[in-house]
């Protein structure tokens, strides 16, 4: 089974991507799994930061995606289909578009791992950038009820992801179409790849 994440600034088209990837496997018979993005079910739930505190909150978003991954895990190895693949929006080293590497290591070890073995757990990392880096006049808010991001602070969320996982062999950044299909079209091509080894 091969586990991808899907990382990248605000606006990059990642939901609407996931989907799209699971419906081209899907057809390929491959078994799907998604780790959905924690941060967005939290904030449709009644927590966010100013509630919960802003350290709790990034805190609590990571314990979620590190259960949630290691559940749907195990529970795809009962899958008898040997083709599948796990997609991930998001990652608890998503975190460091709003705190230190420092704060997050502190984090990372509190929940009995680290950035090294969350980072190496993934057979693929996919970058989408934000639109708003290439194409700003398709940047809105409108897709997402919890985005309030204008576009320099997409762009900035954005490259601080993209330093967030440069330590990754396994990564791969996808720029922006003004089209989105070519910019699915250029991730199914990636998969493909690792899908082929």
């Amino acid at each position: 089974m091969k586990k991808i994440l899907f990382t990248g600034g605000s606006g990059a088209g990642k939901t609407q991507t996931i989907e799209y990837v699971k419906e081209n496997y899907e057809y390929e018979d491959y078994d799907v799994f998604i780790v959905n993005e924690v941060p967005t079910m939290l904030l449709n739930n009644g927590f966010n930061s100013k509630r919960c505190g802003r350290p709790h909150f990034l805190e609590l978003v990571a314990q979620v995606e590190l259960y949630l991954g290691n559940l749907l895990e195990q529970e795809a190895k009962n899958s008898p289909n040997e083709d599948k693949i796990m997609l991930f929006d998001k990652g608890p080293l998503d975190n460091l578009a709003f705190i230190t590497r420092e704060e997050l290591d502190k984090m990372l070890e509190k929940l009995g791992t680290s950035y090294d073995e969350v980072i190496n757990s993934y057979d693929l990392i996919i970058h989408l950038e934000t639109v708003a880096k290439e194409f700003p006049e398709f940047y809105t808010n409108e897709t997402n009820k919890n985005r309030t991001l204008n576009k320099e602070l997409a762009i900035e969320r954005n490259n601080r992801l993209l330093d967030a996982y440069k330590e990754s062999k396994n990564r791969v950044i996808i720029k922006s179409y003004k089209d989105l299909k070519e910019k699915q079209k250029a991730v199914i091509k990636e998969i493909d790849k690792i899908l082929g080894e």
